[in-house]
């Protein structure tokens, strides 16, 4: 069933990738489309879809001890790569230009290594049902969100870090529950779509608050899929024998409601209170006015009138 299971993982990630990948051969050929406007969007796709692959894999594989122990001591290891490593990348400009390629080299495929370590660890060789990963996470995120309000520094790159590596952990556990719920359909499908959108909401996240492109995009997919979504999983789940469920396949579910009650209450937030939303996402430098906090009057120059 397991092996299956794989089989059917790879086929529609490769077919998914080759309709994509055509796709953008198609637009490059018959429109005015550049590679620069399509190629972000789409390289994040093929990559999920790899990392789909590569997760299914390890999920039936589970004789290869060494990355099981590998993967464990990457707990202690990352921390200190990433800072190292990550403040040598984004100064890698001031070096020597004979220095940089190697710099680059060495210092990113030692995050990239550690960087998968380190998921592999919190997302797929871990307990299931721990709750000590997501907690970690969304507390993260939620102060690094705050601190990204203030410009405090380093608070970008921090929150771009956490997202991306919640994003990629989250759609990892998503296809290890298709593994976990086994004759269990109803949380078998939940739990990988639920995956697929903490996935996208929180990569929308790392793009509304650094300004890339695509960042609207996926924040409407996000409000689109959310309210259905949710509404859906609600009539159904009694329905699902949920009662009769077991005990993991009850945590599982619990573990996945951490990071949705987030995205609900930002929903209900940009919604329903504006005014809150403008505070959380729009942040502006504070400009001290002396005396009677009064701006001087600025004379507008019409017609040449006023002179230099």
């Amino acid at each position: 069933m397991e092996k299956a299971l794989h089989k059917r993982i790879r086929n529609i990630s490769l077919i998914l990738m080759s309709l994509i990948l055509l796709s953008v051969l198609i637009a490059l050929i018959f429109s005015d489309t550049t590679i620069t406007e399509m190629g972000p969007l789409s390289g994040i796709i093929c990559c999920f879809c790899l990392l789909s692959i590569f997760t299914s894999w390890l999920n039936i594989h589970q004789e290869f001890t060494w990355i099981r122990k590998a993967a464990k001591r990457s707990l202690y290891i990352y921390p200190i790569i990433i800072v190292v490593f990550v403040p040598i990348l984004m100064f890698v400009g001031n070096f020597p230009s004979f220095l940089k390629i190697p710099i680059i080299i060495i210092s990113g495929t030692l995050v990239l290594y550690f960087t998968i370590l380190f998921l592999l660890q919190i997302f797929l060789f871990t307990d299931a049902t721990a709750l000590t990963g997501n907690i970690i996470f969304i507390s993260l995120i939620i102060l690094w969100i705050y601190l990204k309000r203030y410009h405090i520094l380093f608070s970008g790159v921090a929150i771009t870090l956490i997202n991306l590596l919640f994003s990629i952990g989250s759609f990892m556990y998503g296809i290890r529950c298709l593994y976990l719920a086994g004759k269990n359909r109803f949380l078998k499908y939940a739990s990988f779509w639920c995956s697929c959108l903490i996935t996208v909401t929180f990569i929308g996240f790392v793009c509304k608050v650094q300004h890339w492109p695509g960042g609207r995009i996926l924040e409407n997919i996000m409000y689109f899929l959310l309210i259905p979504g949710t509404l859906v999983v609600l009539l159904t789940l009694p329905s699902s024998g949920y009662f009769e469920w077991q005990p993991v396949h009850k945590k599982i579910l619990k573990r996945l409601i951490i990071p949705w009650t987030l995205i609900f209450t930002l929903a209900i937030i940009r919604f329903l209170l504006p005014e809150v939303q403008k505070v959380i996402w729009n942040s502006t430098p504070k400009v001290n006015n002396y005396g009677f906090e009064m701006v001087d009057y600025g004379i507008e120059n019409k017609n040449g009138l006023i002179s230099e």
